[in-house]
């Protein structure tokens, strides 16, 4: 029998047909095969016992084919990211140096063509994903993307979420959403389910730095739903990146639920290692939150021994400073964080670095280092938006609040750039209330609400209270009620929605202000509302609208 191609086994392995691969590489290796054939098999069948949780198995087998050959681009890049998958102990080989080696190697793997490129390339960009060198994974990403030529299917997908992946902890969350459309897209198109849980979860955890809760949370349902009982390491990373993001938008409590129930209980012993250390975080504030801290001194000791390289380390650094907050070691906690935002830095992950200099400045606010925690948070609050990560800059904004500090809205950063307290009035203002009937309501100061208002104004884009509800509620043309108008009402109407004051009106349509006036006047009695917000509100609610 004819060996299937190293490229036809790594799709295999990909669309999560485990046993098959295994089969194949243990016919290719067992036909004396060349010393280059033994490479490129014994690379993919580790990865393949990688993605079954054989970790061990799998390092050993990139081991003995190390012995057997010299160790070229797919040994290298095989032995390294089996090495990521076990905890270092006292005598093993550096894993930061062991990267070097594939790193020094990446000449090679651009060089090659054909499914050689692609199987060599896309395991070198997980092992550079796993050792937490995000700009490298990056560039290796980007070499293999739209490549010509012959290729595994399967492999191709993968190398693109990784891209979104890569460029998400990055920070660069316009570049990852683009990445990960285009990977969701070809996932659902020619992958398998491994392939479209993680682009799912990617798109997920993407969501969530944006701060869209709602989405993040359906995009994580339906990743959980194609796989409710993990077993694979694809498939096991999917409901944890996914939980990532849920943790980042206040879905702490879930997130920790889903992390014991995919990765294997306390131990998480079904994800590699740099995964665990950001799983012990969410779990220690999990518990923080719940008020045990002594769960959270237990999941910061498991956690402690995982920093292997500077992303591993930095995620460590970030659940002790939370432990040490929470237990009044507020000086040891802004150290921490720091320490952490240092070495997330240093590989690129800005994104880390970002809430790590939140976790400081909160620290350092509590600790009574008020001017200092003030700078930190403005400071972290620009980086923020400076990377398109909305709930990062949302929680800044949230700690410069109890400091009596805050920051400016972002123009343009429509509704989840806006407080609770905002969405609140703006709804209430968006349904045609005054400013004097918010107030009573909420028992605010009319002054509040106005200041409340005028900064929805500035997200949301608008120029006026009026156009509030076509921002919120987006519609094809109004239709039902715009019958009950005359034909100039309709054409008032419509300028009245997209916001524009009488004189702007009178001008557009070549008639007075008075006249103006009176077709709002009309309008208010045929529509039964008592303000121009009421008009557009009215309008928008008889169409197609549907509230984002």
């Amino acid at each position: 029998m004819t060996n299937a191609s190293v490229g036809q086994v790594l799709d295999w392995v990909l669309e999560g047909r485990a046993r098959e691969a295994g089969a194949a590489v243990a016919a290719a290796l067992a036909s004396e095969p060349s010393p280059a054939e033994v490479s490129r098999y014994a690379a993919v069948g580790a990865f393949n016992l990688i993605l079954r949780g054989d970790h061990l198995a799998a390092y050993e087998l990139a081991s003995s084919a190390a012995e057997a050959v010299p160790l070229g681009v797919f040994g290298s890049a095989a032995l390294t990211f089996a090495r990521c998958m076990l905890p270092l102990a006292p005598g093993d080989p550096d894993l930061p140096a062991l990267y070097e080696d594939v790193w020094a190697l990446r000449g090679e793997y651009l060089e090659l063509t054909g499914e050689n490129r692609a199987v060599a390339g896309y395991l070198a960009v997980e092992c550079a994903m796993s050792s937490g060198r995000l700009v490298e994974a990056e560039e290796l990403a980007r070499a293999l993307v739209d490549e010509p030529g012959s290729r595994s299917v399967q492999s191709a997908i993968f190398v693109g979420i990784a891209l979104a992946r890569s460029l998400a902890f990055q920070g660069r969350i316009a570049e990852a959403a683009a990445a990960a459309s285009v990977a969701l897209a070809a996932a659902e198109e020619n992958g398998g389910i491994p392939a479209r849980m993680l682009a799912g979860a990617t798109s997920a955890y993407i969501a969530a730095q944006t701060g869209s809760r709602a989405e993040a949370e359906r995009l994580t349902a339906t990743v959980i739903a194609l796989e409710p009982e993990p077993d694979s390491y694809i498939t096991v990373g999917s409901h944890v990146l996914a939980a990532y993001g849920l943790g980042a938008v206040d879905g702490v409590e879930q997130a920790a639920r889903i992390i014991l129930h995919a990765a294997g209980g306390p131990a998480l012993p079904r994800l590699q290692t740099v995964d665990r250390a950001y799983a012990y975080e969410i779990l220690a504030t999990d518990a923080i939150d719940r008020n045990d801290l002594a769960a959270a001194r237990s999941w910061g000791r498991r956690s402690a021994p995982l920093s292997i390289h500077n992303m591993a380390a930095a995620a460590v650094e970030r659940t002790l400073s939370r432990i040490d907050a929470a237990t009044g070691n507020y000086a040891s906690a802004a150290d921490r964080a720091a320490v952490s935002a240092a070495r997330a830095s240093v590989s690129g992950g800005n994104l880390d670095a970002a809430r790590a200099d939140v976790l400081a400045a909160r620290a350092l606010a509590i600790g009574g280092s008020r001017p200092e925690a003030i700078n930190s948070l403005m400071e972290a609050a620009a980086l923020a938006e400076k990377l398109g990560a909305t709930t990062v800059r949302q929680w800044a904004s949230t700690e410069l609040r109890k400091l009596g500090r805050r920051l400016a809205p972002v123009a343009g950063g429509g509704w989840e750039a806006l407080s609770k307290r905002e969405q609140q009035i703006t709804l209430l203002a968006a349904e045609g209330y005054s400013n004097r009937s918010i107030a009573t309501a909420l028992y605010l100061s009319e002054r509040t609400v106005q200041s409340h208002l005028s900064r929805a104004l500035v997200a949301l884009g608008v120029s006026s209270r009026a156009a509030i509800p076509a921002s919120l509620w987006p519609a094809s043309p109004p239709d039902f009620a715009l019958f009950q108008l005359t034909r100039r009402q309709q054409e008032v109407a419509m300028l009245v929605i997209d916001g524009h004051p009488n004189r702007i009106i009178a001008s557009t349509l070549n008639i007075s202000e008075k006249t103006v006036e009176k077709h709002i006047q009309g309008m208010f009695e045929r529509l039964g509302v008592s303000s121009r917000t009421g008009i557009a509100n009215r309008l928008l609610a008889s169409g197609d609208a549907a509230r984002v």
